[in-house]
């Protein structure tokens, strides 16, 4: 059994959610196809934007191991950094509870998890439609 699990590896998940698209191994974030540089804690926090939609503060803090005023310089980086890129006002503050990612109404709920990223641009390519 260990024979065939390193003759086929599992893929690393990808999900997407609008026009964003993270590869969990490496840790990597896309654009409407153009890779956005992160720092770690910044990919971390885009991670679980990603993946639910919306994160109280609390989470935030806890799952990346950080204080309140490291949250704030985190999030204000991260917004100039999504700006640059083309990608407008992504993060909506929910007052007193945390963030959510801003995406068109019609790809809110919209979340494709699995493959590599390679697999996503190959059939990209091929002109075969998001999930």
């Amino acid at each position: 059994m260990a024979r065939l699990a390193r003759a086929f590896p599992m893929p690393s998940p990808v999900y997407r959610r609008g026009g964003y698209l993270l590869a969990t191994e490496p840790l990597t974030l896309w654009w409407n196809g153009r890779e956005i540089a992160l720092t770690p804690l910044e990919l971390g926090l885009m991670h679980l934007l990603v993946v639910r939609g919306k994160a109280p503060w609390e989470t935030i803090e806890q799952r990346l191991e950080m204080t309140p005023v490291t949250r704030c310089t985190i999030v204000h980086r991260l917004r100039r950094k999504l700006e640059a890129a083309g990608v407008g006002d992504a993060l909506q503050t929910v007052r007193n509870w945390g963030l959510r990612l801003r995406v068109a109404p019609e790809e809110r709920h919209q979340v494709w998890i699995g493959a590599d990223e390679r697999n996503h641009f190959l059939l990209a390519a091929r002109g075969v439609p998001a999930l």
